[in-house]
This record gives C-alpha cells, sequence and structure tokens, in this order.
C-alpha cells in the first residue's frame, strides 16, 4: 500500500515538508525492495529512516517551551523511538557478523524497516494532525503519546540524546517508561506535576545550570 506523505503537511500544525520528502522518497526505496530490486541498500534505507526520526525529534524540540515538564517529554519521546528501534538494531547486527546476509533476514528487515515508517512517524503525524490540526503543543503531546505507547512492548538503549549540556543523576533509571498517558491527561495540572518531578530527579542540576546561562 503507498500512503500519500505530500498530504501529511496540509492539516499539521508543524512544518514537516521536508519530512514528508524523504518518507515519500524512503517508501518508493522500500517498495522497490519488497519487489526483489535494490535490497543491497537496505542499510541505506535504515540511515534514511533515522534521519526521519531525527528530524522529527528536532522539529519537535525546536517547539519546546523551557519548561521542566516540556523537557521530560522531549527526553522521554527520544527514549520512546530508541526503544521501537532496538529490536531493528538487532537485527542488523546480526546480519553484519554473518558471513553472508541471510535471503530470509534481510526481506524480514526490510519489513520491519517499513512497519516503523507507517506505524511510527506516518501515522503518528497523521493521527496527531487531525486530532490537533491548530495546536502545536496538543499535536506534540498527542505524537508523543502514540510513540509512547508503541515502544512499551520494546526494550533498548536511548539512541538519540536530548538536552545538551544536562547531566543525569545516575541513581535514576532514565529508561524508565512513563505509563501510557494521553496528550490530553500530560496537559493537566497532574499530568505536567508528573513530568516537572521526573525531570527534577533525573537532573537535579538543572536549576543552577539555568541560574548560569542568565
Amino acid at each position: 500500500m503507498i500512503y500519500n506523505w505530500m498530504k501529511l503537511p496540509d492539516n499539521c500544525p508543524l512544518n514537516l515538508l521536508e519530512l514528508c520528502k524523504i518518507g515519500w522518497d524512503l517508501q518508493v526505496d522500500l517498495q522497490r525492495a519488497k519487489r526483489g530490486k535494490n535490497r543491497d541498500n537496505a542499510f541505506y534505507m535504515r540511515t534514511k529512516l533515522n534521519r526521519i526520526i531525527r528530524l522529527f525529534l528536532g522539529i519537535l524540540s525546536r517547539e519546546n517551551g523551557n519548561e521542566k515538564e516540556d523537557k521530560q517529554v522531549e527526553i522521554e519521546f527520544n527514549e520512546a523511538y530508541s526503544r521501537i528501534l532496538a529490536n531493528l538494531d538487532k537485527k542488523e547486527d546480526e546480519m553484519k557478523s554473518a558471513s553472508k546476509i541471510d535471503a530470509v533476514a534481510l526481506p524480514l528487515y526490510i519489513s520491519e524497516i517499513e512497519s516503523i515508517l507507517i506505524g511510527d512517524v506516518y501515522d503518528t503525524i497523521r493521527i496527531a494532525s487531525e486530532t490537533y490540526p491548530k495546536d502545536r503543543k496538543m499535536f506534540k503531546l498527542k505524537a508523543f503519546e502514540l510513540v509512547n505507547k508503541s515502544s512499551l512492548v520494546f526494550g533498548g538503549e536511548a539512541r538519540f540524546k536530548p538536552a545538551r549540556g544536562l547531566k543525569p543523576n545516575l541513581g535514576i533509571d532514565m529508561m524508565a517508561k512513563t505509563p501510557s498517558l494521553s496528550a490530553e491527561e500530560l496537559a493537566t495540572e497532574d499530568g505536567k506535576k508528573m513530568m516537572r518531578k521526573k525531570f527534577e530527579n533525573n537532573f537535579p542540576d538543572f536549576e543552577v545550570l539555568k541560574n548560569e546561562s542568565h
């Protein structure tokens, strides 16, 4: 099935045109690979997927306020994608370490790239845009809700590093998963308080760094 990436920006409150162009190109590459063409470029397709996710996270990060709850959402958004990509990492490592690439493993690897591209990027943007077409803040929280919910079945270490300059409290489990709260719950005072508290536990020196920057 072909998904119309170029229609996604129509309802989205953020400018995702560049992301959607790359998403469309990757989808075309994947369709060709599934027909047995250009399968040797599978690892390059994985690089494209990483680029799309990094670009999406970067766009969302630029929308971030300076509130602690916003920063915690950003951190957990990054970690959610890391968990989703962990199984792909495992398959890639196995193929690269083998003497030759398995004829069955490669199509499965390509299918998983497509599953993440559509299920965790395209559908996330589509649903968040349909739900909050004019609200940037709620769009981001809805996107986080969807990706976080998908990631709860995965495990893995953080790949994308947000919040430059912050030193985490090493006694805290940075990969502790937030329960599958809805965007609407995260936007309440109780939701904000929960995320703010997690950020304070993870980064006890944040206020010091914040004051030093002024």
